[in-house]
């Protein structure tokens, strides 16, 4: 399992890409430190030794392609024809991102660019998300602190209160939205692991 731990993030020169540094892991053990200046470059990797390089190249190849809904298969789909478009390859032309999803996924010659390694995750993805996960694990912290969050059974999405002025308050607020009929779930009330889980499963 691929972790990263002392993260340090600059939003303000986010652009293209995450711009961060941190120290990676892979099963417990410091594998590297990565960084990443936030202009759409790759990944800086330096490895703390040769053995852990090849540590992470084994980890990798045992890596299959995460499940995807049908949308984002079509979109991965799209997204190599136009790439294969670019690279000037005759077989492939930018009009084939036209057709509907089903349209998509139905043409075997088509389909077929799903069937390898090609998106399977790569050090740089698996990175990129786990800075996601941090950010949202921090930006979820903030709002715990504060106001009490919460979903609906009857409503989509994702609700909060205005910010307490204590933590009296916001604990008293969080008795009071658990006792609303409509409310399904308080992620003031979850583990934080749980909390983050749906979190990120209603703003991302």
């Amino acid at each position: 399992m691929f972790e990263l731990k002392k993260v340090k993030y600059m939003a303000s020169l986010s652009h293209e890409t995450h711009c961060y540094s941190a120290d990676l892991y892979l099963n417990g053990a410091k594998v590297a430190e990565i960084s990443n200046h936030g202009h759409g470059g790759c990944d800086d990797v330096h490895y703390t030794s040769h053995l852990n390089a090849h540590a992470v190249a084994e980890e990798l190849a045992k890596m299959d392609a995460p499940p995807r809904t049908d949308r984002e298969k079509a979109e991965l789909i799209r997204a190599r024809i136009r790439r294969y478009a670019d690279l000037g390859d005759a077989a492939y032309h930018r009009c084939m991102c036209d057709s509907p999803d089903p349209e998509l996924l139905a043409d075997p010659f088509l389909s077929a660019l799903l069937n390898d390694k090609f998106f399977c995750p790569t050090l740089e993805s698996i990175c990129c998300d786990l800075v996601n996960d941090w950010l949202a694990a921090k930006e979820l912290k903030k709002l715990l602190s504060k106001r009490v969050i919460y979903t609906r059974d009857d409503k989509p999405g994702l609700y909060q209160t205005q910010t307490a002025k204590n933590a009296a308050i916001r604990n008293a607020w969080v008795d009071q939205v658990a006792k609303d009929p409509h409310t399904s779930q308080v992620l003031n009330s979850e583990s934080f692991d749980t909390a983050l889980r749906i979190f990120k499963e209603c703003t991302q």
